[in-house]
């Protein structure tokens, strides 16, 4: 039972370095750090180092007046002491730069890399299972959140659609009645009223005729 404790602590340890690797890797990863050097000015402009701490790592050309320093030795100061701003770490205080995070990302895969050669083959494996079981559940997770979005977004947009629809129904026949001088009448209605208005005239013309005709005098009596 122990050694199953130990052996889980071990992996647990693997899998926190490798997904703090993947993690930084968002930008991608630089091929190597091997060769590459800083100046002290540099390692405290773009790695936050304090001149103090640079003064404890060794200088690759002492003898020169402008000491150079390997990048890996600066970016593990920097991660180790896990430097904050603001309450962010390095990682996220690096964020905006690309080039940073992905030299970082290297840094923190060589660490890995090193712990790795410490313990058993079977416990790296179950490590980089565990880390990649991860890496798939979160992929999975957000591809689900995206067609759920893209359902919501199709929904809303036939929403759109057919608002768009009747409102447009709506203003045409809205100007088709400020066309028409007034409100639009239907045609059983117009045909009523026309029907109406040539009873009249002829009511009319009826009477005109009858006022015309001469009236016949009434026979006085005696």
């Amino acid at each position: 039972i122990k050694a199953k404790h130990e052996k889980d602590a071990k992996v647990k340890e693997l899998v926190v370095k490798l997904e703090a690797a993947m993690a930084a890797a968002s930008n991608g990863v630089a091929d190597t750090l091997e060769g590459l050097t800083i100046s002290k000015t540099n390692a405290k402009k773009e790695w936050y180092c304090q001149p103090h701490e640079i003064d404890r790592l060794s200088p690759l050309d002492p003898g020169k007046k402008t000491s150079k320093y390997a990048l890996s030795d600066v970016i593990g100061m920097a991660h180790r002491r896990n430097v904050h701003w603001k309450d962010q770490p390095i990682g996220k205080r690096i964020a905006p730069y690309p080039e940073r995070m992905k030299q970082y990302a290297r840094f923190l895969f060589d660490e890995f890399g090193l712990q790795c050669q410490a313990v058993d083959d079977d416990i790296v494996q179950l490590a980089h299972d565990t880390a990649r079981d991860k890496l798939e559940q979160a992929v999975k997770a957000k591809t689900d959140a995206v067609a759920k979005a893209q359902t919501d977004l199709d929904a809303e947009q036939n929403r759109l659609d057919a608002f768009n629809d009747m409102a447009g129904g709506m203003l045409k026949k809205a100007a088709a009645t400020e066309g028409g001088g007034g409100k639009a009448v239907s045609k059983k209605t117009a045909a009523a009223a026309a029907a109406k208005g040539g009873s009249t005239t002829n009511n009319q013309k009826e009477n005109t005729e009858n006022d015309s005709k001469p009236r016949a005098k009434k026979a006085r009596t005696g």
